[in-house]
């Protein structure tokens, strides 16, 4: 290292060139970054579930793929509302990779009379109808079908749904854009429209992502830019920060784009979380030449005194912070893996290019005019961090006594801690996606689908009535465990036993007889019903569908959690069918238990692996255990305040406490780095901590507040789930930032450990 930077100053052309042409290589790729904001993605594609789901899909279709819902105050039986309907499915229909649509109109109704049973479109033909007396056989025929109400139409009747299903493999995304243009072209005349579905919502929120993006890089830089003023009231102290970051993003984008990573909802705040943290190692070697300048040696001696005294601190911090970063690889979603990754690759960047770039910079431009910090007069903040300092050194056992309190009531509160990953609490509820949801739980039964295969293995095994009533028991407890509505083979089965039967009520039950059965569905789909996802064609699976309110993830894993259970002991693993649970509530729950358990295993993992990491380099057990006292009373802090406000965690919030850790050790690592330093010259105390609090403590405090106030602008985001994750992170950096310059203090002060007169690293010049 120090001849790398022993380089940049006899060669800053050369070294700045050379930086120049790193950055340049890098940015050409990003250009070619890609969005993802698929939740399905999200997973490995070898997990378990993603397989299950990708086998479900072959065997029954897309079924849920997308959906136009249209909504009348009024009730859509109204020949302008229906025209709507049939001119939008012609449209959809004629789009390639639509396999089917259903709709009011051309969904199937059985109808019987005396001597006849067939099966016809709701509407004929699937026309819209024209006369009164056509419309009124249409809405008697629609919602008295059971299987109907809750699938196309309300039960209020104000409501219809176009359900869209695609040929397995078809390019959703591509299709989506034609979708959305058909359904705009009929907006309008009393009826509200509302787009359900997969690619809809994820270009939605990719658009977002690019506002959002587009709007807060360059308000976070013009908050670096104020701070960075505010504390070296210098145009290189403002320029040579920024260039530090802006050189560290570009990398770390570049590197993104290399690494085949795409941009999600999760990782697009990478760029401004680097802004952030990686303006950190500027401000710290910033300090640190203005104090030697100040000094009056000469401009060289100045650079190399303070590289020397900077290199260790830089690198410690930077390497731990990677670390906090990459600890996220064993997080279960993809995207917090990726972005651990990135962000540590962003973080060291902005380590190389402090110590290469500003030495390199520093040679080439003037000594600049500093105050010498050694005599009278001091800045206002400096004032009042000396006179904090002095509070802390004369009351140190009762700001321990205080600390340690504040983390047994944190403590305590933990356990109150909630994980809520769902749509709602991450989107928030005032976003289009989440008002689209609760339209579809209102009027449609449910947004989330639970889906159970019933595998016989063996051709025309559903047509078995103790099989249909093993379906039919398991239906009757799903609607007793919160599913709004059941779709399947059952319901089919008994409307054409009691039309089969001059609707008698009395027939609306599973024929006892497999012929009988055979025979109705025989009939069935000799009429020309189809079974969609009901049954595959030989009958030998077919599925139960139950729609239900996701409300929370909690609500998922109960349900997950029951249906399995019943699963579990109405139909062992070792019995002559196959029984399982396949589709979203099964990938949801798996998504929230194992994000839980990953995040909890980081967590240790990242504190455990900090704390060796700082006791390795500062060569000393004590220091690494001290270092690690502000990191667990932030976390703590953090969760226990979520805790008490009610504030849930989810995806992005069961990332603070790993970022905190990994940012705020920076601050320990600094204070106990100088304070050490400057105790090795007379081993007095209160000299060293006044030393450290005008200089270290100074970098330390405006730090922290460029990192704070960079994170909080993410409460301008579309997305709430980033919104808290901005304010949390700022809230942590503060706390952080308050113990690293009290409890550190007065732990040094009160102690005195050994480390601090032992030097823990040589000057080699």
């Amino acid at each position: 290292m120090n001849r790398l930077i022993r380089f940049a100053v006899d060669h800053p052309i050369w070294t700045i060139a050379a930086t120049l042409l790193l950055a340049v290589a890098l940015a050409y790729p990003i250009q070619f970054l890609e969005q993802e904001t698929d939740f399905r993605e999200f997973m490995a594609d070898d997990d378990p579930i993603i397989v299950l789901m990708d086998e479900a899909e072959e065997r029954y279709g897309r079924s849920w793929g997308i959906m136009v819902m249209l909504f009348n105050e009024g009730g859509i039986f109204n020949e302008t509302t229906l025209g709507k309907i049939e001119r939008m499915t012609d449209g959809i229909e004629a789009i390639p990779g639509v396999k089917a649509v259903s709709t009011p109109l051309n969904s199937q109704t059985i109808v019987g009379t005396e001597t006849a049973l067939s099966v016809r479109k709701a509407a004929p033909d699937g026309v819209a109808p024209r006369t009164p007396e056509d419309m009124e056989i249409f809405r008697e025929r629609l919602m008295a079908d059971e299987n109907l109400i809750g699938g196309v139409v309300s039960e209020s009747g104000q409501a219809a749904l176009i359900n869209i299903e695609l040929e397995v493999g078809a390019d959703e995304y591509g299709i989506t854009p034609d979708i959305v243009a058909i359904v705009d072209e009929n907006r309008g005349d009393g009826d509200t429209l509302y787009i359900y579905g997969d690619a809809y919502f994820d270009t939605v929120m990719a658009e977002e992502m690019e506002a959002d993006t587009t709007l807060l890089f360059p308000l976070a830089i013009l908050v670096m830019v104020a701070l960075l003023f505010a504390s070296f009231v210098t145009i290189r102290g403002i320029l040579l920060p920024i260039a530090i970051v802006l050189l560290s993003v570009i990398v770390a984008m570049g590197a993104m784009v290399l690494l085949g990573f795409p941009m999600t909802t999760m990782s697009f705040i990478a760029p401004i979380l680097l802004l952030a943290i990686g303006i950190a190692d500027a401000i710290h070697v910033l300090n640190r030449y203005n104090e030697e300048i100040a000094k009056g040696i000469e401009k060289r001696e100045a650079i190399f005194n303070t590289m020397q005294e900077m290199k260790a601190p830089v690198v410690m911090t930077s390497l731990t912070t990677a670390v906090g970063f990459l600890s996220l690889l064993s997080a279960f979603l993809v995207p917090q893996r990726h972005f651990g990754i990135v962000t540590a690759i962003g973080v060291l960047a902005a380590m190389l290019f402090s110590l290469v770039m500003i030495p390199a910079v520093f040679s080439l431009l003037k000594k600049p005019r500093v105050r010498d910090l050694s005599k009278k007069g001091f800045r206002p903040l400096t004032r009042v961090l000396i006179a904090f300092e002095k509070v802390i050194v004369g009351h140190r056992k009762t700001v321990l006594l205080v600390a340690l309190i504040i983390f047994g009531v944190m403590v305590a509160g933990i356990p109150r801690l909630r994980i809520e990953t769902s749509n709602e609490e991450f989107l928030g509820e005032e976003h289009e996606a989440v008002q689209i949801l609760d339209f579809t739980s209102e009027y449609f039964s449910g947004d989330m689908s639970l889906m159970v295969e019933f595998d016989t293995g063996r051709r025309d095994g559903l047509k078995d009535p103790v099989v249909l009533n093993a379906m039919l028991d398991l239906e009757a407890f799903l609607l007793d465990n919160g599913v709004a509505k059941t779709f399947s083979l059952t319901t089919l089965v008994r409307q054409m036993n009691e039309k089969f039967n001059a609707d008698d009520p009395a027939y609306y039950v599973i024929p006892e007889s497999r012929e009988m059965i055979s025979q109705l569905l025989l009939l069935y789909t000799f009429q020309g019903g189809t079974l969609g996802d009901m049954a595959v064609g030989d009958f030998s699976a077919g599925t139960v569908t139950g729609m239900y309110q996701m409300g929370s993830s909690g609500n998922v894993s109960r349900l997950a959690k029951l249906v399995q259970g019943y699963l579990d002991e109405h139909f062992p693993a070792d019995g002559t069918m196959r029984v399982r649970m396949i589709g979203g509530t099964t990938l949801m729950n798996r998504m929230f238990t194992q994000m839980q358990n990953s995040q909890l295993i980081g967590l240790a993992t990242t504190i455990s692996a900090v704390a060796v990491l700082v006791m390795i380099l500062m060569g000393s057990v004590v220091a690494g255990l001290i270092a690690a006292i502000p990191l667990i009373l932030t976390v703590t802090f953090s969760m226990g305040i979520m805790a008490y406000t009610g504030q849930p965690l989810d995806i992005m919030t069961l990332m603070v406490s790993v970022v905190a850790i990994g940012i705020g050790v920076d601050y320990s690592i600094h204070f106990i780095s100088r304070f050490r330093a400057e105790y090795r010259k007379d081993r007095n105390a209160e000299r060293s901590l006044q030393a450290t609090i005008q200089t270290t403590g100074r970098g330390i405090t405006y730090n922290a507040l460029t990192v704070a106030l960079g994170f909080f602008i993410l409460i301008f985001a579309s997305f709430k789930g980033i919104r808290t994750f901005g304010w949390q992170i700022a809230l942590t950096m503060g706390v952080s930032a308050l113990s690293a310059i009290s409890i550190i203090p007065a732990i040094l002060v009160q102690w005195q450990p050994k480390f601090l007169s032992r030097a823990a690293w040589k000057r080699d010049r």
